[in-house]
């Protein structure tokens, strides 16, 4: 987990129990979490770049993916993982077009999350 002890991490999740897991899954490690896309937009413009960012595909007012499209604009360094309960073939092959770094189905564990954000976080590869 040393590689992740310096990165600025945001995760975009609608469900506030999910924010909270994961907040607890990724002590010590400093975490910020809005739960939705428009959220994330204006705290990225107003805080500055994130290493690494969660993004849950499906919310209301904006998905994932079109969080994704915005963020990607505004700092193509940053590192994003998807999300979500759907794990069909269409979405995962949708986001890995789009240039996201990673997909997590739901559920996962807490080893599967730190593993994914590790793996981005000291690779430029696409990890599916």
């Amino acid at each position: 987990m040393e590689i992740l002890r310096d990165r600025r991490i945001l995760l975009v999740e609608d469900c506030r129990v999910h924010r909270k897991l994961f907040v607890k899954f990724l002590e010590p490690l400093k975490i910020e979490t809005v739960a939705y896309g428009p959220h994330a937009i204006d705290l990225y413009e107003k805080t500055g770049d994130y290493d690494l960012v969660i993004l849950d595909i499906h919310m209301p007012l904006m998905s994932g993916f079109d969080v994704f499209k915005s963020l990607k604009n505004r700092n193509s360094q940053a590192r994003f993982i998807a999300i979500s309960a759907d794990v069909s073939e269409d979405s995962m092959r949708f986001a890995k077009m789009l240039g996201f770094h990673a997909f997590l189905g739901k559920p996962f564990t807490r080893e599967e999350l730190l593993g994914a954000l590790c793996r981005v976080s000291g690779s430029r590869e696409i990890i599916y």
